[in-house]
């Protein structure tokens, strides 16, 4: 994962690894220091490359925007935040994912999906 991804989301969130290497634990710093879980593949991973190359000055802030406005979004036990449509939303309200044997229905495409879980993980020690 990227050292300055990571690094952008460090002055309103706290995060730690988990140990799936495509997931990020996060927790807001201040507010209702609600926990979430950031899904990075690679439709994640190009979008900031993006923002970085064509405006590195404000990706940070970009990207903190947007991780903030998808966990105040959550319902109760959406945890994983994804980017759908060019846009960080909970996993729930995403495209509905293909199952592996069926093609994505007309219009539709694969996203990445993670299933969410009620209890969440302890804090990082």
């Amino acid at each position: 994962m990227d050292p300055a991804f990571v690094q952008a989301l460090d002055a309103d969130h706290e995060t730690w690894p988990t140990d799936d290497p495509r997931l990020l634990a996060l927790r807001q710093r201040s507010g209702a220091r609600r926990r979430s879980v950031l899904v990075v593949d690679a439709a994640l991973e190009a979008w900031w490359a993006g923002r970085r190359a064509a405006d590195p000055e404000r990706a940070a802030a970009a990207l903190a925007a947007r991780v903030a406005r998808a966990i105040e979004e959550a319902g109760p036990g959406e945890r994983y935040l994804v980017l759908d449509g060019g846009r960080l939303t909970p996993s729930t309200r995403t495209t509905p994912p293909a199952v592996r044997d069926t093609a994505p229905t007309t219009g539709g495409r694969r996203v990445a999906y993670v299933p969410i879980e009620r209890d969440g993980p302890p804090d990082p020690a």
